[in-house]
């Protein structure tokens, strides 16, 4: 694993989708997460190959706010064409790779 920055990819419903640096000696901080989309997290698997991460990743997910639907969160089509386990995502989500029991951001290649 690089020890360069990493980066996460946050995807906001009807704004830009916008790369996000964080450390690349761990994974992103929880609370950075809930921040990111807006309180409690879910993640979810995508269509993505693990291999589309470029580096040895077990999988790509998406993090969600596990509540967006409760509280009226707005669509989000970028992110729900990404994954069949909930094809209707609302919110900001976060896409991220695994690795064993990490959650990773992906290394930026040039």
């Amino acid at each position: 694993m690089s020890m360069d920055k990493r980066y996460m990819i946050v995807i906001h419903p009807a704004k830009r989708t916008v790369m996000v640096n964080h450390d690349a000696e761990k994974q992103p901080e929880l609370e950075t997460l809930q921040k990111l989309v807006g309180g409690p997290i879910e993640v979810v698997p995508t269509y993505l190959e693990a291999s589309w991460a470029r580096e040895n990743a077990d999988q790509i997910v998406l993090v969600v706010n596990e509540e967006g639907r409760l509280r009226g969160m707005q669509h989000n089509p970028a992110a729900s064409a990404l994954t069949p386990a909930l094809p209707d995502i609302v919110g900001t989500a976060v896409l991220l790779m695994t690795m064993g029991d990490e959650m990773l951001g992906f290394e930026k290649y040039a």
